[in-house]
């Protein structure tokens, strides 16, 4: 299953592995959340971000047969200048936390 937003994500992911991927029917969500939904449902293979599938492969409804890798994306947060909110503060020190929990 693919995903509007990553239409590549499958062709990248598969550079990475010298036994080429086998044919297979295709269908294309609009956001990585219902292609996971829909592989969590036993209607295919999909692949998403770490962070997405988390709470399903620790409830065991998804695994993750070849582990993850790095794809090179990158995520920003992005607030109006200048961001002094405590709020904001305390925000960007968790994520800080999560990211060094998860390398």
């Amino acid at each position: 299953m693919h995903t509007s937003t990553r239409p590549s994500a499958w062709a990248d992911w598969a550079k990475n592995y010298p036994t080429p991927l086998p044919p297979a029917p295709e269908q294309t969500f609009e956001h990585f959340y219902l292609s996971l939904q829909a592989a969590a449902s036993g209607l295919g293979v999909a692949m998403g971000p770490r962070a997405l599938v988390h709470d399903d492969l620790e409830a065991g409804r998804l695994t993750a047969p070849l582990g993850f890798r790095p794809d090179g994306s990158t995520y920003l947060l992005m607030t109006p200048l200048p961001a002094r909110d405590d709020r904001v503060t305390a925000l960007v020190s968790w994520l800080r936390e999560q990211a060094q929990g998860n390398a």
